[in-house]
């Protein structure tokens, strides 16, 4: 091969070099590998403490035997789903092309250090922290959020509403609710239910004529209470003694339970305080839930069947 050809081979070589890196290097290509990024740089199962604080209140997490506690201040049962899908949703963000890239423009965006929306900080196990600023809403399920440690801002497909900072927002609903399958027998004020194979009972009755499936009903619905906020240890560690029984149940290994109800006003509305004997906490409740147990009485069942 002549010194011409081999000069020739070299020049394309270096020419086919020089075009691959261009190729590699386009700004659309660029584009797409930054689209396609993670917002946060964090694997779901290494998260191990969340901080999320918005312009009044705050709110701290922590995970500790594979459930999350409230690190803030007082017990409050924490929706542990609600939580697992909010810090699932938040290392799943993509963080698509940046919307701007100057330092001078985070106010107007609401995602500056001392202006913000919400301010979210994960920790992983091994020592890790990310802190993520969110602004404004562009559109209805979008917002605008910022990485501490850049001055890029992004838009985020995450809404306002699901970085809530109070307290009811995170509340286990749920959190008085009775496992029915472990109830044997259940008093209200002057009468019982009892189980018997699988249903419920009047106790202490000759009266045979009732309708049993009005008290399965009934129980289904006494067993699924379903608690609104949390009343602050403040407002009820006078009132302790007022605590009077809505009702007793009874369990399979023989302990007992009571559900335990205090009514107080509120803005000129009757509104009830209510807690389990066995468990954290005292709550508030829908007044016509409590009314409505309130008003049951034996006569009540027994009644009902003789119109039939």
């Amino acid at each position: 091969m002549s010194r011409f050809e081999i000069s020739l081979w070299a020049l394309l070589i270096l020419q086919l070099i020089v075009w691959s890196g261009l190729e590699l290097s386009k700004p659309e290509r660029d584009a797409l590998i930054e689209k396609s990024k993670t917002l946060i740089q964090m694997d779901l199962e290494s998260v191990s403490s969340l901080e999320l604080a918005g312009e009044e209140k705050s709110l701290s997490f922590k995970l500790e035997n594979e459930v999350w506690k409230n690190k803030t201040g007082d017990f409050f049962p924490i929706n542990q789903d609600q939580l697992n899908a909010l810090i699932g949703k938040i290392v799943g963000l993509k963080r698509g092309l940046p919307v701007s890239v100057s330092e001078a423009s985070h106010d107007r965006f609401k995602v500056s250090n001392d202006n913000f929306f919400a301010r979210l900080v994960l920790k992983s196990e091994g020592g890790d922290k990310i802190t993520v600023f969110f602004g404004e809403q562009p559109t209805l399920r979008q917002t605008y959020a910022r990485l501490r440690a850049e001055n890029f801002v992004f838009v985020v497909d995450i809404e306002s509403w699901e970085l809530d900072t109070g307290i009811d927002h995170w509340l286990d609903k749920k959190y008085l609710k009775i496992a029915a399958d472990e109830v044997v027998s259940v008093r209200l004020k002057d009468f019982e239910f009892e189980k018997s194979g699988s249903e419920y009972h009047l106790k202490d009755t000759d009266r045979t004529e009732y309708d049993s499936s009005k008290i399965s009903r009934f129980l289904k619905e006494l067993f699924e209470l379903r608690i609104e906020s949390v009343v602050p240890d403040n407002l009820v560690s006078e009132r302790n003694s007022e605590f009077e029984e809505l009702f007793l149940f009874k369990k399979k290994n023989g302990t007992t339970g009571s559900v335990l109800i205090i009514p107080t006003a509120e803005e000129g509305k009757t509104s009830y305080f209510i807690k389990r004997s066995d468990r954290e906490g005292v709550y508030t409740m829908v007044p016509d839930k409590v009314e409505k147990i309130l008003a049951v009485s034996l006569e009540g069942f027994l009644l009902e069947a003789e119109s039939n």
